[in-house]
C-alpha cells in the first residue's frame, strides 16, 4: 500500500478530514467542544473549519442544539464511489444465500487505510453480540475478514510494510498481539483459503471469512459470517460455505483498472485444485 509522505500533505485539508472522520453511526452528532477535544484543535480553529465545511454542505449544524453532523454533500459524494456500489450490488444475492443457510449475520468488507471497512451486510434477526454496521471499520488482525485481506490483498512488500505499521492492540484476551503469531496465522489462511477468529474481536463471537476476487483473480474484499458461540452447533465449520459464497462472486465482479495496489493472491488456487478446499 503506497502512502503519501506526510510532509507533502496540506495541513488544512488534513484537519478538515480529521473533523469529518469523527462522525460515525454511534456518534452522529457532536458538539464543538467534543470536536475540539478529539482533534486537538482550539475551539476557535475548529469553528472556522466547521463553518467552511457547513458552507460547502459537508457539515450541518442542528439549529436547536448547536451540535454538528455530516451534511448531505457527504452522502452525494459517497454515492459516486461506483466501484464499491458495483461490488455491493453483485454481492447482495450471494450474501443472502449464505445468510439463508445459517440465519446468522453476513458481512462484505474491503480494505481501507489498513482497516476493515464494512460496505454491505445481512443482519441476523437474533443478534446476541455486536458486529460492525455498514460504514464502520474494524481491525485487520482481529477479524476473519481482515485476516483474509492480510493474506490475499497485499503483495509481499506491501504486507511487510503493513505488518511494520500495525499496532496489535488487544481487544479481548484472545486477540493475537504478537507479530510472529500473526504471520503464522496469515500463512495458515493462505494455505486453506479461508480464515477464522474466535473471540479475538468480541467476546462470545466466532467468525469465518473468505477472500473475494475479481475476474482477473485480484482480491477486492472479503465475505464473513458472524456466529455467537452460544449458537455454534455446526458439525462442519462454515469456512467452506463462506469460501464457496466468495468464489461465486468472482465471475460477476469486473476487473479493476488500473490494478493499483490490488495484488495477485499468494499461493491461491481455484476450487478443485487444492486438497482440503471445497469442490
Amino acid at each position: 500500500m503506497q502512502k503519501k509522505r506526510r510532509d507533502a500533505w496540506v495541513q488544512s485539508v488534513e484537519r478538515a478530514f480529521r473533523i469529518l472522520q469523527l462522525f460515525d453511526l454511534k456518534r452522529d452528532e457532536l458538539s464543538i467542544t467534543e470536536i475540539s477535544e478529539r482533534t486537538g484543535l482550539p475551539i476557535s480553529t475548529a469553528h472556522r473549519f466547521l463553518a467552511t465545511l457547513e458552507g460547502l454542505g459537508y457539515i450541518w449544524q442542528n439549529p436547536d442544539t448547536g451540535r454538528y453532523r455530516l451534511g448531505i454533500q457527504t452522502f452525494i459524494l459517497g454515492t459516486r464511489v461506483k466501484t464499491l456500489e458495483t461490488l455491493r450490488s453483485v454481492a447482495r444475492p450471494h450474501l443472502r444465500q449464505l445468510f439463508a443457510k445459517y440465519n446468522e449475520t453476513v458481512n462484505l468488507v474491503v480494505e481501507r487505510n489498513m482497516e476493515v471497512l464494512c460496505i454491505e451486510k445481512v443482519d441476523a434477526d437474533r443478534r446476541l453480540v455486536y458486529t460492525p454496521s455498514i460504514g464502520e471499520t474494524h481491525k485487520l488482525y482481529a477479524t476473519s475478514a481482515g485476516k483474509c485481506l492480510l493474506a490475499f490483498y497485499y503483495d509481499a512488500a506491501q504486507f511487510r510494510r503493513v505488518l511494520d505499521q500495525l499496532e496489535l492492540v488487544p481487544l479481548t484476551k484472545y486477540t493475537i498481539t504478537e507479530k510472529v503469531r500473526l504471520v503464522d496465522e496469515i500463512e495458515r489462511v493462505r494455505r486453506q483459503g479461508w480464515a477464522m477468529e474466535s473471540e479475538e474481536s468480541e467476546i462470545g463471537l466466532r467468525c469465518f471469512g473468505a477472500p473475494v476476487f475479481d475476474s482477473a483473480n485480484r482480491c477486492v474484499g472479503a465475505v464473513s459470517i458472524s456466529i455467537p458461540i452460544a449458537r455454534f452447533v455446526y458439525d462442519e465449520a462454515p469456512g467452506s460455505s463462506t469460501t464457496r459464497s466468495a468464489w461465486s462472486l468472482t465471475s460477476w465482479i469486473p476487473q479493476r483498472r488500473p490494478a493499483g495496489t490490488w495484488a495477485l493472491p499468494v499461493r491461491w488456487c481455484k476450487p478443485g485444485r487444492v486438497n482440503g478446499l471445497p469442490h
